[in-house]
């Protein structure tokens, strides 16, 4: 199902990526599939809708439920990015 996911994501159908994303998140529950899942997911979303709040909401929540998770420095400096993207207009 992840791999439907980052098919529909590189062709831009966000929507359909965090579709199949939160179903990962959903079926497969503390798999170590689902903190990469939930990034995806929350990308999906971002890049679907502008809204950036999704971002550090899915960070906070790995950041306490999944401390190990191998990309969590990676989304955290996505988050930063984002955020001052949003805030300074530098879209």
């Amino acid at each position: 199902m992840s791999g439907l996911g980052r098919i529909a994501f590189v062709h831009k159908k966000y929507a359909d990526a965090e579709r199949w994303y939160g179903d990962v998140v959903a079926r497969f529950g503390y798999s170590h599939f689902v903190p990469e899942a939930m990034y995806w997911r929350s990308v999906s979303h971002y890049k679907a809708s502008n809204d950036h709040t999704v971002l550090s909401r899915v960070a906070e929540e790995l950041r306490k439920t999944r401390p190990a998770f191998r990309l969590a420095k990676r989304f955290r400096g996505c988050i930063r990015d984002v955020t001052y993207q949003s805030e300074c207009g530098d879209q």
